[in-house]
């Protein structure tokens, strides 16, 4: 019976090189790949910040990047963020909700619902536990007409009070201070307040960690 199989022709010297190279290439592009796959991060090790905030956590988080350099700093902005939508961001982190968290929300809400602010708050700090720094910044905005930011930043000062992992930062009497930082709006602030904010976020954060560590 004649055989159905083909003699194997015999490699030429530029193949069996050719061949030769491309496993070793091939050999050296998968230790590349496990070297990536082992090799820690450029943030490997950095203490994580969440930033969860409004515009004026935008504007600031550029200077809060120069301020903690050694930081990784994971942000959730949102323009006209009010209160009552942070503890849902909170929750959805799980375990892996940072260590410290820097709040900036309260400009964008109802001035006179303390009360429902107040149940924010603590539930915020509820989903942030005992062990978790934060530091809330309490809020600069004019009204015109009606009842101010007052009573909201009273009871921040309350909470923190009561708190031991909790900061205020008085950033309305930063800005009582220095209007010349206020833009037009009159709320949100030129890069040297924003500077400002970012070292007393810094600040703030320094203090609350020593606190827990104590």
């Amino acid at each position: 019976m004649l055989s159905t199989c083909r003699p194997t022709r015999a490699r030429s010297a530029p193949e069996r090189v050719t061949a030769r190279a491309l496993s070793v290439a091939a050999v050296a592009a998968v230790a590349l790949a496990l070297a990536g796959a082992s090799a820690p991060s450029a943030d490997a090790g950095k203490a994580r910040l969440l930033v969860l905030g409004d515009s004026l956590a935008f504007d600031s988080e550029p200077y809060l990047l120069r301020a903690l350099p050694r930081w990784r700093i994971v942000d959730e902005i949102w323009f006209a963020r009010r209160t009552g939508e942070g503890p849902a961001i909170l929750r959805r982190y799980g375990r892996r909700l940072p260590r410290t968290i820097h709040v900036s929300l309260g400009t964008a809400d109802d001035p006179t619902a303390v009360g429902e602010l107040r149940r924010d708050v603590r539930r915020t700090m509820r989903i942030a536990g005992r062990r978790r720094c934060v530091v809330w910044a309490n809020v600069w905005r004019p009204v015109p007409s009606g009842p101010g930011f007052d009573n909201f930043n009273v009871m921040l000062a309350d909470e923190d009070a009561h708190r031991p992992n909790l900061r205020v930062l008085d950033w309305h009497s930063m800005v009582a201070a220095h209007n010349e930082w206020l833009k037009k709006d009159g709320v949100h602030v030129n890069a040297d307040g924003n500077r400002a904010r970012a070292r007393a976020v810094r600040r703030e954060i320094r203090a609350c960690r020593a606190d827990l560590a104590a």
